[in-house]
């Protein structure tokens, strides 16, 4: 069971990603996001018999996952069970290169996780080694940390002087999955450490503060906007973050924008402003909020 566990995390997670695709008949644009959660879903929809496990593997609780790194080490049982535990699974390395500490990480456990982190460096490797340790994606222990929402594991990693902001073979930086996936806690550290908030993460232009006006996701657009997002950068498409909050109709990421200096003049390659999307979809009310 525990095998088949791992094999559906794994198939669901080099499964996912977060290029935005293409959907005229229902979003302009749609994007695969929240890696950890769809995984974790997938598995507690699959196999109900291990739900009290996997709340666990999940990692101290639901109240704790934000929180600091000494709230996460505080579950004593947690713990001592862990420290019993093999973390290492060789069919996992061996087909898709996951290491015990990217399991441990996904897994939410920043306990078991800062012991195998300070071994690691403790044995003459230093941060510059820890960062070539990648899955076959080119995912790092950064964005396994990200995708298993341990808050504990990203502030270790980066306390330590992981680079932010370095990219999987698509390109993703684990800034990329925090946002995409709405989690406004990591978002928010990756960002205080510097990480990049402008990248784009698919062929056209494709921005964070795009998916989260899209998504509506008020609280990520918020954290992006103070880390210093680009709010008028136009895709491919010419396309603003505006645009994208109108046609989809969320009001207070319309205004969120305004307020923050979004551009309400910008045309895209249809010749559209954000007002028209807004008016053609949702009425005149939306549309007030784009008039200057």
């Amino acid at each position: 069971m525990k095998k088949n566990l791992l094999s559906l995390i794994l198939i669901v997670l080099m499964g996912a990603t977060f290029v935005a695709t293409r959907d005229h008949s229902k979003k302009e644009y749609k994007t695969d996001s929240g890696l950890s959660k769809v995984a974790v879903s997938a598995i507690e929809d699959d196999v109900s018999t291990e739900q009290s496990s996997l709340q666990k593997a999940k990692g101290i609780g639901e109240e704790k996952k934000s929180g600091t790194l000494g709230q996460q080490l505080g579950d004593d049982e947690l713990i001592h069970e862990d420290q019993n535990r093999d973390f290492n699974d060789p069919q996992a390395k061996k087909d898709y290169g996951v290491d015990r500490m990217m399991l441990m990480a996904f897994h939410n456990r920043p306990h078991v996780f800062k012991e195998a982190l300070e071994t690691y460096l403790n044995e003459e490797n230093s941060i510059e080694s820890l960062k070539n340790l990648k899955d076959k994606e080119g995912s790092n222990l950064l964005h396994w940390s990200v995708m298993g929402e341990c808050s504990g594991c990203v502030e270790l990693l980066l306390k330590k002087g992981f680079p932010v902001d370095l990219a999987n073979k698509r390109g993703e930086t684990a800034l990329v999955y925090a946002a995409s996936s709405g989690d406004e806690n990591l978002t928010v550290k990756l960002l205080e450490a510097g990480a990049n908030p402008n990248i784009s993460f698919n062929e056209a232009g494709y921005t964070l503060l795009m998916d989260a006006a899209f998504e509506g996701q008020v609280a990520v657009a918020q954290a992006l906007i103070k880390g210093k997002a680009s709010i008028n950068f136009q895709d491919k498409d010419g396309k603003s973050p505006l645009h994208y909050a109108a046609t989809e109709g969320h009001e207070e990421l319309v205004k969120l924008l305004m307020s923050a200096g979004a551009n309400p003049q910008l045309t895209d390659q249809s010749g559209k402003k954000p007002v028209d999307y807004a008016v053609q979809y949702h009425g005149e009310a939306l549309g007030e909020h784009l008039k200057l």
